[in-house]
């Protein structure tokens, strides 16, 4: 006859036990969520950066259809068949053909539709605008863009940034460029949500990351030893503390503005 033996029930885990378990995955948890949120945004900044490669060698072949003249943020005196003047993304539509290029991922706005009376609406989504202060002195001017032999160096010059403004262009002029994200409103400010770091497409058509406040001169020539270049004008000058010339933003305003998004963003 074959005889079993009984083999006691098997013991199941004690509440203690369970509680470890579930602190050890709360803890791991607290340590991979994080990585995996900054892995997730390091590949929405690398879009971003793609979508400004691809802007920047846009631009590069608009300037070489147009006798090398850089194209303006807006063309008041050319419309569309709606009747709306057109904007350098509308300028740009043609050789890049792909509308999600003018989105950036990560920004909060991109789902919201540039509307800028005066530089042209063109029905594409905000996230980024086209340097210019008003002054002449950055590469995207009003109407008429300024000649490619009028920036000192292109590799030191911003084109495109990134912005939650619907306007076209994006000037450090504190009151439009250092506020709140407001839908109802055009004006916003430089989105630096790439862990406090914003993409600049330059006008030689690479692209870099920046804290926005290391892309101007970082005190007063009047007062200081400037140590680091204005990557803002076409000529590298300076932003001093005058408006010099005129509509140039101060070098105090031009800080205001850069500041605001690392306080925001951080």
């Amino acid at each position: 006859m074959v005889k079993f033996r009984c083999v006691g029930a098997h013991r199941g885990f004690t509440l203690i036990e369970l509680l470890v378990v579930i602190a050890i995955i709360a803890i791991l948890a607290a340590i991979l969520f994080p990585v995996f949120a900054k892995a997730r945004e390091k590949a929405r900044q690398t879009t971003c950066a793609s979508n400004l490669k691809q802007m920047g060698v846009a631009i590069t072949q608009y300037i070489q259809d147009y006798d090398e003249v850089v194209l303006p943020r807006g063309e008041s005196t050319v419309v569309t068949t709606s009747g709306t003047s057109v904007s350098w993304r509308f300028l740009l539509y043609p050789y890049i053909k792909a509308a999600n290029v003018f989105s950036c991922p990560s920004d909060i706005m991109n789902q919201t539709k540039v509307n800028d009376a005066g530089d042209g609406v063109d029905g594409l989504m905000a996230s980024y605008g086209a340097n210019s202060n008003d002054a002449d002195n950055g590469p995207f001017a009003p109407n008429a863009g300024v000649g490619l032999n009028q920036i000192v160096s292109p590799s030191q010059c911003i084109g495109i940034v990134e912005s939650t403004a619907t306007y076209q262009d994006y000037s450090l002029k504190d009151g439009y460029f250092d506020v709140a994200t407001n839908t109802a409103l055009p004006h916003g400010n430089l989105y630096a949500g790439h862990s406090t770091l914003a993409n600049f497409e330059f006008m030689d058509g690479h692209v870099k990351a920046y804290l926005p406040i290391k892309t101007m001169n970082n005190c007063d020539p009047a007062s200081c030893n400037v140590t680091t270049p204005n990557l803002w004008t076409i000529d590298g000058s300076n932003y001093t503390g005058t408006s010099t010339p005129t509509n140039e933003p101060t070098y105090a305003n031009a800080q205001k503005v850069l500041a605001y998004p690392e306080s925001i963003y951080h």
